[in-house]
Formats: structure tokens, C-alpha cells, sequence
């Protein structure tokens, strides 16, 4: 059996540390602000500097990883010998899986044999950080990239992922949501609670009013969908768009009521951001399945 190579791409939200920590490659999204293309590798531009950036009004984009920048990427590291399994954006999200895929097809066209792993995660921002921490567990206990990838695509629904947001502005900015909506949604100090549907997109489940509110609303539907119900007691990953104190009472929420979860970790959102703006707080744990 080859050794095996974690890749993934920046949206999984993860820390730097993290991926140095545990020899994954990274790769970078690109975002662009004012015609400036910047690699979102964690040195080109910070959370900080893009959400300070759209505060100032300005509308940054996104361009997805082409198919040779997973190959140039990957083809040396096949050729010393591993196998590889990559954790990209959600289908539903994002044309890059695509491009990842059709990367992966052209080393198996040149080797002869499948050396790059692609599974479609149907998830996103953290969600996506606890499968690529899933898989990086897998690999730790010995398993192939074969056997990850199956792993994977049998528990990726599993990750549940729930979000809301303070702030209509950038939506509304963006053309994501209508004037009127925007206006309503801020008089009424509306936090829509949102969560990914089993084609890996985003759908609104219900509104809510306050913050207060909201942060409850996540931290109930944890309660009663995560493994073991107030018992769980594996990782949670919270992910915020420059949003801490919201991130942080929701932490707060679940160590008063989840007495054995195992870790909680806060982290920031990068390029899904672009697309949110500012005020996004988002809650990703194990538990029921998604069927819808």
C-alpha cells in the first residue's frame, strides 16, 4: 500500500498550523478585489483585510482552481510515490470538485491507475474542515486513499452544517438578496437559520429574531441531531465571517449544555465569505443524516 497525501483546498477553513501541523497541501483559492488577484493561502490576504475591504464597500470574487492547478499540483507528488486524497468545496457551491476531478482523471489517464482521491464532500466552510480532519484520522490509523475516500462518501452526511447571519448589506450588494428584503431583514433584526441540503447547497430553514435567539435556535437543533443528543462527545467546529462574539456565545451555549464534547474550535472563514459578507456564524458537528 502507497502512502497517502492529504490536499485541500482553502475553503475548508482551517488554520495554517493546522495544515502544516499535519502535512497537508494546501491549495489556495484566488480572490479578487479591485482587478488584484490574491492567493488565499493565509500570507496574500487575511480574513481581517478581505471583510475590511467589503465594509468598505468594495465587492470581491472569486475564481475557482482550474484543472492544471490541481495537476501541477499534485503530479509531483504522485510521482514520489503517494496516493492522494483532495477535500474541495460542496458540488452544489462550487465547479472546482469538477475541475479537481477532471485533474485527478488526467494522472490516472498518464500512470495507468487511480492515484488521486476526489471525493464530493457536499459540504463547506468548517463542515469541509471536519472531513478533511475525518480523513486525516483515517490516515493516521493506516487506512489507504482508497478506503478514505469510501469513508467519506458513506459519512459525509453525517456533518451537519447549520448557519445564520447578522448583516443583509453585502447580500443585498452582491444582487443575493432583494432591497426590500434587506431593509426588513435589518428593521427586523432577522437572523435566517440556514443549513446544507443533500446536494451540498445552502437552503434557509426558518427565521429568527435577535441574536439570542438565533445562536439558541443552532444550539437546540444540535442538541437534538447530534450523535448522542446532549451526550456527544466528538469534535465541534464553529466558523465565523469577522463575527467572534457571535462564535463565542454559541461556544458558550454548547459547554453549558454539552458536558463531554470532546473539543470546540473556532475558526475564521475565508473565501466562502466573499459571498456572506461579514456577520456569519456557522455550527458543524456529527449527527443525523441530511435526507433533504
Amino acid at each position: 500500500m502507497r502512502p497517502v497525501k492529504l490536499s485541500a483546498a482553502t475553503t475548508v477553513d482551517m488554520t495554517r498550523e493546522y495544515f502544516d501541523e499535519n502535512d497537508i497541501l494546501l491549495i489556495p483559492t484566488i480572490i479578487i478585489i479591485d482587478g488584484e488577484e490574491y492567493a488565499d493561502d493565509y500570507e496574500q490576504i487575511t480574513p481581517r483585510f478581505l471583510y475590511d475591504k467589503i465594509r468598505e464597500g468594495k465587492l470581491p470574487t472569486t475564481s475557482g482552481n482550474g484543472t492544471m492547478d490541481y495537476y501541477e499540483n499534485w503530479k509531483k507528488i504522485v510521482e514520489d510515490g503517494y496516493d492522494i486524497v483532495h477535500i474541495d468545496l460542496s458540488s452544489g457551491l462550487s465547479g472546482t470538485y469538477n475541475s479537481a476531478v477532471m485533474a485527478a482523471d488526467m494522472i490516472e489517464d498518464e500512470v495507468g491507475e487511480k492515484r488521486v482521491y476526489v471525493p464530493d464532500t457536499l459540504a463547506a466552510s468548517s463542515g469541509e474542515g471536519l472531513i478533511l480532519d475525518y480523513a486525516n484520522d483515517l490516515k493516521n490509523e493506516g487506512k489507504s486513499a482508497s478506503e478514505i475516500y469510501d469513508c467519506i462518501l458513506k459519512d459525509r452526511m453525517k456533518v451537519n452544517h447549520w448557519f445564520t447571519l447578522s448583516d443583509f448589506s453585502h447580500l443585498f450588494r452582491g444582487g443575493r438578496v432583494s432591497k426590500t428584503k434587506m431593509i426588513l431583514g435589518s428593521a427586523l433584526n432577522i437572523y435566517p437559520i440556514m443549513r446544507m441540503d443533500i446536494n451540498g447547497k445552502l437552503v434557509q430553514k426558518k427565521n429568527t429574531r435577535g441574536s439570542k435567539k438565533a445562536f439558541k435556535t443552532l444550539v437546540d437543533i444540535m442538541e437534538k441531531r447530534a450523535d448522542g443528543g446532549k451526550d456527544y462527545n466528538k469534535k465541534v467546529f464553529i466558523s465565523h465571517s469577522d463575527y467572534i462574539d457571535g462564535a463565542k456565545e454559541i461556544e458558550k451555549l454548547i459547554e453549558e449544555r454539552f458536558a463531554n464534547v470532546k473539543s470546540i474550535e473556532i475558526f475564521d472563514i475565508h473565501q466562502i465569505g466573499v459571498h456572506t459578507g461579514p456577520g456569519t456564524v456557522s455550527l458543524f458537528f456529527w449527527g443525523e443524516e441530511r435526507i433533504d
